[in-house]
């Protein structure tokens, strides 16, 4: 019993640090998509710019 008890504290702590490192990916690929819009509207608005000259 002891045994089953200590495997299944070992699995959830393995999980819960798989579960940290996928809200980081998480947060860090947010924060990327975040940025590639802004880049793209600076984008848009650099055409806009060159086509009306």
């Amino acid at each position: 019993v002891e045994k089953k008890c200590s495997e299944e504290k070992e699995r959830r702590f393995n999980l819960n640090k798989q579960l940290v490192a996928l809200v980081e990916q998480q947060r860090k690929y947010v924060a990327a998509v975040r940025q590639l819009t802004i880049e793209c509207r600076k984008n848009e608005a650099l055409l806009a710019q060159l086509r009306a000259a």
